[in-house]
């Protein structure tokens, strides 16, 4: 009897984690993990399968979030980065976090998801961070060869209009002239162009939803679109999608199906 009971254990711990995936929602430029609820994605994920796992948030010394892993396959978690800070600090903190869910999680594989800059949040973080197996990046109406409008942006950042934009209570203008600068338009010398040439980790899926209709007036279809990315190239898949910049419910249930 006690030989049954330790087969059906070890058949109930196989049928519920065998399988599993975990997905990490990295939100984007003056946003937060609160704008995946607020736009319908992790609903349209929950219709699909999948579970809330938890809640990343960061200090300046540390992340906080869950100690345990939840119950159940196929775990959705947020974050919110420091979404005006330089590319590089964002990075570290997602770094952290995805440290934070191997040692939770081990064994289960990890799926990358960016809306806008933080598209280009999750690809550095693999690229400067290789040791994070990573089985999937899709990314969503992200800047990979820049923005004018962030270059525009920029531009504006480092002149007297910042402290202007700064009285109107504007304040993330005036402390993002870095962030707007590196998500410019790629060009030898700065960041996009550096980052575009460098090795990207293999055996790895990567998917771009690109806002195809012309609804997008902040990103060119072209910059979303991983297939213009110097060192992917052919290794990268696009979809076209419909709608402005902003997230939409029916990314979700899109990430969904790419995530079967």
């Amino acid at each position: 009897m006690r030989l049954l009971i330790r087969i059906l254990s070890l058949v109930l711990l196989t049928t519920t984690t065998a399988g599993a995936d975990i997905v990490v929602l990295v939100h984007g430029f003056k946003s937060s993990g609160l704008d995946w609820h607020k736009a319908g994605v992790i609903d349209r994920l929950q219709n699909q399968g999948w579970r809330p796992g938890g809640h990343y948030r960061y200090n300046p010394q540390r992340i906080i979030g869950p100690q345990v892993r939840a119950e159940g396959k196929d775990l959705i978690y947020t974050i919110d980065l420091p979404n005006t800070a330089p590319m590089m600090l964002q990075v570290a903190y997602l770094h952290a976090v995805l440290q934070s869910i191997e040692t939770l999680a081990p064994d289960e594989a990890l799926n990358l998801v960016g809306h806008s800059a933080g598209g280009v949040v999750a690809r550095t973080v693999m690229v400067v961070h290789p040791e994070h197996t990573i089985a999937r990046l899709i990314t969503i109406a992200a800047p990979h060869l820049g923005s004018s409008a962030a270059s525009a942006g920029s531009l504006i950042a480092s002149t007297p209009l910042s402290m202007v934009a700064g009285m109107l209570g504007q304040d993330e203008l005036a402390n993002s002239g870095q962030l707007l600068s590196e998500l410019s338009p790629s060009k030898p010398g700065n960041f996009l162009f550096w980052l575009n040439q460098q090795p990207h980790p293999p055996a790895l899926h990567y998917i771009s939803l690109v806002r195809a209709d012309g609804g997008d007036h902040l990103i060119s279809s072209s910059s979303q679109d991983l297939r213009n990315v110097a060192s992917l190239g052919s290794r990268a898949v696009s979809y076209p999608t419909a709608g402005p910049h902003s997230l939409q419910a029916q990314d979700g249930d899109l990430i969904a199906y790419l995530l079967m």
